[in-house]
């Protein structure tokens, strides 16, 4: 099993899969339903449009908010091009050091 494999699990790890996957298990779609992936596209689109009529600025998933005073900011905890350091490389060991020294 290759680093791609291995990561690629939460690579997909997103909110339209997991939507996708509920319809599936719930009201019994297939597990790549068409119909599902157009509802779930539709809500998705039809929130979208409220939420930023109603000026919400939703925090993704794998996005920490935080807020101080009157101050807001949201941080991407995770992002799919934070992998690349890690699968790009032969050992995960080099990567580890390598993001150590960039904290330090």
């Amino acid at each position: 099993m290759n680093r791609r494999e291995i990561y690629r699990p939460l690579t997909e790890r997103t909110l339209e899969n997991y939507q996708v996957s509920y319809l599936a298990r719930r009201y019994d779609f297939g597990k790549e339903s068409r119909v599902a992936y157009l509802i779930v596209g539709e809500i998705n689109s039809q929130m979208e449009k409220a939420e930023a009529r109603l000026g919400i600025q939703r925090v993704r998933p794998f996005e920490l908010y935080l807020r101080r005073g009157k101050k807001s900011l949201r941080l991407p905890l995770f992002r799919p091009e934070y992998l690349e350091a890690h699968l790009g490389r032969g050992r995960l060991y080099s990567s580890k050091e390598d993001g150590a020294g960039r904290l330090s």
